[in-house]
């Protein structure tokens, strides 16, 4: 079977609700400022080689993560996200079973971690850890010199914590689920017919706002943006049963230019709305 190289590190099927009515989204990479914003098919957007394939010590590409986990989850969570989408712009809250619910956290805690600049930095801290624990072990002699030896191969050690990092995608966060599943959905949405505003979507999603001293998500302050399509987005929030509100042009813009500060590469239906998020 074959080893599928372009990876999207935000699914297709997302990206392509912010596509204008050709098919296609605008782009702006910050790592390629001389190259302007650039026009894409949805394909072609936000992909990496091998983004989520594991390499084995003798060279052979593990696709698992990608063709087994990742595409399961999208499949599951695509009709949700529709459903989500459609019953907003009806104005109507969304109404997930429990069974759709459980989906989307999936989902939602899924796009949060799979992006690199979120597993790289967990990794980053996991490895931290590990290190200084080998460290104080090893100065109590619990460890042989032939037992480092592999912690002084960088090629093999990078390797390691590369496919330790594509691995943590698979690993559901247990405290940060049951934080969430006990929240309730909170959907915003653009209804002005004239606004010229819409939400973009970046590299790097998914949006923690919070306020200094309170960035824990059980605190009800938190809030966790995610944009579905140009005119609708979600986050989690306290209460007893979902909500819709409609959202102000300058908070879209707001949360556009967050999401830009975070991300590398931003997309959107238009070269304007791109642009507007540089002013």
């Amino acid at each position: 079977m074959s080893v599928p190289k372009n990876q999207h590190s935000v699914p297709q099927f997302l990206l392509e609700r912010f596509s204008d009515k050709d098919g296609y989204l605008y782009v702006l990479d910050k790592r390629h400022r001389n190259r302007g914003i650039w026009k894409s098919k949805p394909r072609g957007v936000f992909v990496e080689k091998d983004l989520y394939t594991q390499i084995e010590s003798d060279g052979t590409k593990d696709a698992s993560v990608e063709k087994e986990f990742l595409s399961t989850i999208e499949a599951k969570a695509s009709p949700v996200v529709e459903k989500i989408v459609c019953t907003a712009r009806r104005a109507a809250p969304p109404g997930l079973t429990p069974e759709e619910k459980d989906i989307w956290l999936r989902f939602l805690y899924c796009q949060f971690i799979r992006v690199p600049e979120t597993r790289n930095k967990h990794t980053g801290e996991t490895r931290r850890e590990v290190l200084n624990e080998i460290s104080f072990l090893s100065q109590l002699g619990l460890f042989k010199d032939d037992e480092l030896s592999i912690l002084y191969d960088k090629r093999t050690m990078e390797r390691l914590w590369r496919n330790a990092s594509i691995k943590s995608v698979t690993t559901m966060h247990g405290e940060w689920f049951d934080i969430l599943s006990k929240k309730r959905m909170c959907v915003a949405v653009v209804r002005n017919p004239k606004s010229k505003r819409g939400f973009v979507i970046g590299r790097n999603p998914v949006l923690k706002l919070t306020y200094p001293g309170r960035a824990h998500l059980a605190d009800p302050s938190v809030e966790l943006w995610l944009a579905l399509a140009r005119d609708v987005a979600v986050t989690p929030c306290p209460g007893e049963s979902d909500k819709i509100i409609s959202i102000r042009d300058n908070h879209v813009a707001s949360i556009n230019r967050k999401v830009f500060e975070q991300s590398d590469a931003i997309a959107g239906c238009s070269r304007k709305l791109i642009q507007s998020v540089l002013e």
